[in-house]
């Protein structure tokens, strides 16, 4: 392979190509996207300022980068689930990030080695810090009716296997990009990570979209701006 300097392989602006025809393109004001399959001769390693705070505008990257992560995941498979799952006290200490997270690694961990799950799950604290869960799934889980419907007539199911307290599963509805800015939706300025972690995915899941690399003015954009 022909060595190539650092311009030539580097662009300012990447565009996403979702299943559904939807394209989402990013531009930077510098040349910040590198072509696949080159590196640097000699990397530089850059320490990154670790987010403390919500004000921190580390962690508002981060949390801006986890928000783009979460859209795609959601965009790019097949949910047929949304989901909520609540503790109960006497099943689990439910204000204890490190116990909750420990059984709800067991329980995801369990489905997908059995049923084939997919999820993309959100942890939540309840007004009170109670933790409980958002997500969307798929998979041959159980389901059962539990005889109420949504305010759009769609059926309410409980997951019987989730032992840990209570659970509603509803259909997805609406087309890819709706049920993407829905879960994505969870992720706020006020969002604090409650297992070290934005969300939980797993399961034979898609996380990368294709996308292509090329070359925009940055200044001539007229869209939301992030400071990275």
């Amino acid at each position: 392979m022909t060595p190539k300097c650092l311009q030539d392989i580097t662009h300012n602006a990447k565009t996403k190509h979702y299943p559904n025809g939807l394209c989402k393109t990013s531009v930077c004001s510098r040349a910040v996207y590198r072509e696949d399959g080159w590196e640097e001769r000699n990397p530089v390693h850059d320490k990154r300022e670790k987010p403390q705070n919500p004000e921190n505008p580390a962690r508002a990257d981060s949390m801006h980068r986890a928000r783009t992560k979460v859209f795609d995941i959601a965009m790019m498979n097949d949910f047929t689930h949304f989901v909520t799952w609540t503790l109960d006290k006497a099943c689990i200490d439910r204000y204890d990030p490190a116990e909750v997270s420990r059984k709800l690694k067991t329980f995801l961990k369990n489905k997908v080695s059995r049923n084939a799950l997919k999820y993309l799950v959100i942890g939540e604290h309840h007004k009170d810090s109670a933790i409980h869960m958002h997500g969307l799934i798929s998979g041959n889980v159980k389901l059962l009716d539990s005889g109420k419907r949504t305010e759009r007539g769609q059926p309410i199911y409980n997951m019987p296997e989730w032992k840990l307290g209570f659970s509603t599963a509803i259909p997805t509805y609406g087309d890819a990009e709706h049920i993407a800015k829905y879960i994505t939706k969870y992720i706020t300025k006020d969002f604090q990570k409650i297992f070290g972690n934005y969300y939980y995915a797993g399961g034979d899941i898609v996380r990368d979209v294709p996308y292509t690399l090329h070359d925009m003015d940055y200044y001539r954009v007229d869209a939301k701006e992030y400071s990275v």
